[in-house]
């Protein structure tokens, strides 16, 4: 959706002025001098020049008097005080809604279209909107909202209305505390028409369907049950079609009490408008996410003669604005009147915002203060609007969200002139939550409603930023939350490729197998791996194929490679395999002496003997580098590993890790990744859908892409993320930045792939903290063409992932600024969805996810001490309110968190 922005309607709603005083005061300045006149009068008996001068002071006290009570932070601010002042003397504090004719509907038995009538005999018709991932949406919404408000007739009424209310399902939020912990709502958004007297059936029916076509109709019982939210949000609602108020409500000055405690409602709405607004008006809502609210935004059609006086009354001056500098603003105005006369958008509406919060009093004073504020404190002041408690119409304000309901402050009313600005001011509705799979993972959106992500999709997933900003830390939560739904009886599998150890609390126990590539500074040589690097395909099927993979590269040969002529020298090492398994052997250096032996009658068969005694000496070299006494070979060839085939049979989840970033070694890398991509080859074969085999979502991830990249071979990247995606399998890749993707023009010649872009191009999905420079790659991310001139479209969703990016830097320095942890991350897809999302964890998750020396040393105490699986142990853990210790501790403040966790006096350690 293309980004509005606006000169607003505020110059033709503010007084009119003449030189520096409103003409207004003129009127009060009148009044003055006639009471001037009067009392000059009575008293100039007694001093004569006083019928002279009072008439004089009176008209300057009346126009100081009007410059005052038409003044105020806002117009008529103080006349409004003054009015709210009489009001609270005199108005009611106990109500009973059922004797309160505003809060109350009627239905006519003979009409069963399902609609209510308020008091008055208006037609009143309820629309529930349902936002979907439809990339249109958006525009298809803002079109509606455009023609409603264009043809509105004069009299009826239209209130888009945004709902947020707790959300009913416990079992939606159950698993993730941090959901629970950020009071997340659930959202729903509706539009109710007020037809003056039933009339303008054709406006009706027009309107209908449009918006039947973005959302369902609503019944009288829904309507209704709507309705009983509003006065009443923790009863249940009542399945009837005329709405049931089982409460006594007491109003204060600020706010209303219907139940017991400190529970109440409160209420703000828009008294002045901005001199500019742009679609981003909806920010200033964002205080009231996380209690329960009702964001209303009513337009009224305006009586047509009455419009026509207030136009030709309340017009801009046609004055000589020749200094254009002074006038600049006005100027402004005028060209945008002009423009929406000229592009079809002008309309004559009278507005009003009515936002009303329920919780408790603290919060909800917080809140609407927060809302006022953040109005205030606005950087750029041409888009300040000023929101302001309700207090005398506090009861107006309540009863203005009904549906229907023609209540409202009548000192902040707004007349609007455009449809594009009317359309700033309407909340927008945010997606509607698919809870229909268990799978899902649901995120917090920035609008606090659930975003539920199938991440379960065989679709593949990039996930971009900068050291720090979190990227391992959403695709740890994801694998983690992967293995949990194998526990529930999902089919579930994967593998990661991790660097640094940034994903090591797989060890404690998630993952059925680890391998690592460990280097040990106190020696200054890398640790032998755990496992003979053929005993990893001993327990498999297809064990001889993924080990002669895995050898071949080692050895630096492709027998499938057409060009190479290697075919007959891979089919020695399969003979040499078969062999190998059949025996039970199991290291290296056992195959290294049954190929030795297979060569000799190799040699034996063949016409170029010489030529390919040339090329296995170089084979065997590279091999012997593996095997004992070679440069690799404690490495690669251990004497007594930890594991063996026997610990893999049943694996599931499989974790590798190289713990650091040093290439002193390339081909020790090289050969690890080999070892590493083809055992996890071999179990998406297992593991994917077709055949005989367990089909199952099976997770690929590979961390920190832009080090992997020169050990990986492009072309598995591509087909990972291109084909393998069709049998379950889904690729995810981090790393620092998208251009990352790229295919280097060497591997393009040598892979023979189309173009540099192939791997980007095969991303479906991305998560992004930042975005990369090159406009190229970031319009393959966005699913958007570049213009002809090679720059991004104006408004586009390039430009809208550019304004996601600065939200998360601003959100970055707020939290690092303030201390918390609601840092933001983008999310798009193939599908066109474009989204903001809060990259936040369970302390439980961050105990279990933590790469800290102190953390980890006491995580890992603590489970050696219960007994405890890694998870249960960090629900404990998480009840610790001090910050995880990043260094390492004293051995006795370890021991009083574990103390105290497990509430235990004292413990053996």
């Amino acid at each position: 959706m293309e980004k509005v922005k606006t000169v607003t309607s505020l110059l033709r709603n503010r007084p009119k002025f003449f030189n520096t005083v409103k003409k207004k005061s003129f009127t009060y300045g009148f009044l003055g001098f006639l009471l001037g006149i009067f009392f000059g009068n009575i008293f100039s008996h007694v001093i004569p020049y006083l019928g002279a001068i009072l008439p004089i002071f009176g008209t300057i006290g009346g126009i100081l008097f009007g410059e005052w009570y038409l003044g105020g932070r806002y117009d008529l601010e103080k006349k409004e005080n003054i009015y709210a002042y009489i009001i609270n003397k005199i108005k009611r504090r106990k109500l009973r809604l059922s004797s309160e004719k505003t809060a109350k509907f009627d239905t006519k038995n003979e009409i069963k279209d399902e609609t209510l009538y308020d008091m008055e005999g208006n037609e009143i018709i309820g629309f529930e909107i349902i936002r979907t991932d439809d990339p249109d949406f958006e525009n298809s919404f803002k079109s509606a909202v455009e023609n409603i408000l264009k043809e509105l007739p004069a009299l009826d009424q239209v209130q888009f209305i945004r709902m947020n209310s707790d959300i009913k399902d416990e079992q939606i939020i159950y698993e993730r505390e941090i959901l629970r912990k950020k009071k997340i709502k659930d959202q729903r958004y509706f539009i109710f028409l007020s037809l003056f007297n039933g009339s303008h059936k054709k406006y009706k029916d027009k309107i209908k369907e449009r918006l039947e076509f973005l959302g369902k109709k609503m019944t009288r019982k829904e309507i209704s049950k709507y309705s009983q939210f509003v006065f009443a949000p923790l009863n249940p609602q009542i399945d009837v079609e005329k709405p049931i108020y089982p409460l006594t409500y007491f109003f204060g000055d600020k706010e209303v009490n219907a139940y017991n405690g400190d529970l109440v409602h409160g209420a703000s709405s828009l008294a002045s408008l901005p001199h500019l607004v742009s679609s981003d008006f909806n920010l200033f809502y964002k205080p009231l996410d996380k209690l329960n609210n009702i964001i209303c935004a009513t337009f009224r059609g305006q009586d047509g003669v009455s419009a026509k006086i207030k136009e030709l009354v309340g017009i801009l001056q046609q004055e000589k604005l020749t200094d254009k500098k002074s006038n600049a603003k006005k100027i402004e105005s005028l060209e945008q009147q002009t423009i929406d006369a000229e592009e079809g958008r002008s309309v004559k509406l009278s507005m009003s915002i009515n936002l009303v919060v329920f919780g408790d009093k603290h919060e909800v004073n917080k809140a609407l203060t927060e809302l006022e504020f953040k109005a205030d404190e606005y950087p750029d002041s041409d888009y300040r609007p000023f929101f302001s408690r309700e207090n005398a119409y506090l009861k107006d304000a309540l009863f203005s969200i009904l549906p229907g309901s023609r209540s409202f402050n009548k000192f902040r009313t707004q007349n609007i002139y455009s449809t594009l600005e009317a359309f700033c001011y309407v909340p927008f509705p945010a997606i509607k939550g698919e809870f229909s799979d268990m799978r899902s993972f649901n995120f917090r959106t920035t609008e606090n409603t659930i975003w539920s992500f199938p991440y379960f999709d065989p679709k593949s997933t990039v996930i971009v930023g900068l050291p720090g900003n979190g990227k391992s830390l959403i695709a740890g939560r994801l694998f983690a939350h992967h293995i949990e739904m194998r526990r529930k009886g999902f089919k579930a599998s994967g593998f990661i490729l991790d660097l640094g150890d940034s994903f090591s609390f797989l060890e404690d126990g998630l993952a059925d197998f680890v391998l690592k590539l460990n280097y040990d500074n106190s020696i200054g040589k890398y640790k032998p791996i755990d496992i003979h690097p053929l005993n990893l395909f001993k327990p498999f099927g297809d064990k001889v194929k993924y080990a002669k993979k895995f050898l071949c590269q080692l050895m630096g040969f492709d027998p499938e490679e057409p060009k190479s002529q290697t075919a007959s020298d891979g089919n020695v090492v399969t003979s040499s395999l078969n062999e190998f398994y059949r025996e039970n052997l199991n290291r290296l250096s056992e195959f290294r002496t049954i190929l030795e032996k297979n060569l000799s009658s190799y040699f034996e068969t063949i016409s170029n003997k010489e030529l390919k005694r040339s090329n296995w000496d170089e084979y065997k070299a590279r091999l012997d580098c593996f095997c004992k006494g070679g440069i690799n070979g404690d490495i690669f060839d251990p004497e007594q590993p930890k594991y063996n085939e026997n610990d893999i049979y049943d694996i599931h989840f499989f974790y590798a890790c190289k713990n650091t970033q040093t290439k002193d070694d390339k081909t020790l890398i090289a050969a690890f990744a080999s070892l590493v991509l083809e055992f996890g080859n071999l179990l998406e074969e297992r593991f994917k859908s077709g055949g005989e085999n367990e089909p199952s979502n099976f997770f690929y991830c590979i961390d920190e892409l832009q080090w992997w990249r020169d050990y990986i071979p492009h072309s598995w990247l591509r087909e990972r993320a291109s084909q393998n995606r069709k049998f379950g399998a889904s690729l995810w890749l981090l790393t620092q930045d998208a251009c990352d993707l790229l295919i280097p023009k060497i591997v393009l010649e040598e892979d023979r792939m189309a173009s540099e872009y192939s791997l980007l191009e095969a991303m479906q999905r991305c998560f992004f903290f930042t975005l990369p420079q090159n406009l190229k790659v970031l319009s393959i991310l966005a699913r958007e063409p570049l213009t002809d001139l090679g720059s991004a479209i104006p408004n586009g969703r390039i430009k809208k992932m550019l304004e996601i990016e600065k939200s998360i830097q601003m959100a970055a320095k707020y939290a690092a600024k303030n201390k918390v942890v609601d840092r933001i991350v983008g999310y798009c897809d193939h599908l066109n969805n474009m989204i903001s999302l809060y990259a936040e964890y369970e302390s439980s998750f961050l105990w279990a996810s933590t790469t800290h020396n102190g953390g980890r040393a006491i995580r890992k105490k603590a489970m050696k001490y219960s007994g405890l699986k890694i998870f249960e142990v960090c629900e404990k853990l998480a009840k610790w309110e001090e910050a995880i210790p990043e260094n390492q501790v004293h051995e006795k403040l370890e021991q009083d968190i574990i103390r105290t966790i497990f509430k235990v006096d004292h413990a053996n350690f």
